[in-house]
C-alpha cells in the first residue's frame, strides 16, 4: 500500500523539485570569476573617485557637463542619459563640506551572465580627516556594473538626492 502511494506521489514531488531547482537563480561559474575581473574594481573606483568632480551645487547647464565629462566614460549610454535628463537624482559633490572622496568595495557578486553587483561604502572627507586622517562619513552604495565590450556602470543604487 504505502508502494503504491510512492509510487502516485513520485512524479508530483518530481515535479515540484525540478520546479523549484529551475526557478532557483544559477550563475555560471564563469560570470563569477568574471566579477572578479580587475576591470570590475577599476571601474568602480574610478567612478567613486570622480565623485567629487561633479559639483551638483552648481547651474544645471554647468552639472550636466560635469556629468558627461565625468561619468561618460564609465556608465552605459542609458545611465548617462537618465542623469542628464534629471541631474537632480546623479550623484555627485551635494555641499562643499564633506565631499565624496572614493568608493570602497566590500563584496562584488555576479548577477548574470554579464552583470555584476558591486556593493560597498562611499567614504566622505572634510579638510580635517586629510589633514589629521580618518573620514568624515561612509554611506552604503551598490553599483551594478555590466558587460557590453567593455565594463560599464549600468546602476548606482545608493547616497543621493531622493
Amino acid at each position: 500500500m504505502v508502494h503504491r502511494l510512492a509510487i502516485l506521489f513520485l512524479p508530483a514531488a518530481m515535479s515540484l523539485l525540478l520546479a523549484a531547482c529551475a526557478s532557483s537563480a544559477h550563475v555560471p561559474e564563469s560570470a563569477v570569476s568574471r566579477c572578479h575581473a580587475p576591470e570590475v574594481r577599476e571601474v568602480v573606483e574610478s567612478f567613486g573617485q570622480r565623485l567629487k568632480d561633479v559639483s551638483l551645487l552648481a547651474p544645471e547647464p554647468m552639472v550636466r557637463r560635469g556629468i558627461r565629462q565625468n561619468y561618460a566614460p564609465l556608465v552605459t549610454p542609458a545611465l548617462l542619459d537618465r542623469w542628464l535628463a534629471d541631474p537632480a537624482h546623479a550623484p555627485g559633490q551635494r555641499v562643499s563640506s564633506p565631499w565624496p572622496a572614493r568608493i570602497e568595495i566590500g563584496s562584488i557578486e555576479a548577477a548574470g551572465a554579464r552583470s555584476c553587483m558591486v556593493k560597498g561604502d562611499v567614504v566622505y572627507m572634510t579638510s580635517v580627516e586629510l589633514t589629521h586622517g580618518g573620514v568624515a562619513a561612509r554611506k552604503p552604495v551598490e553599483l551594478r556594473v555590466r558587460k557590453d565590450g567593455q565594463w560599464r556602470i549600468s546602476g548606482y543604487y545608493g547616497p543621493q538626492k531622493r
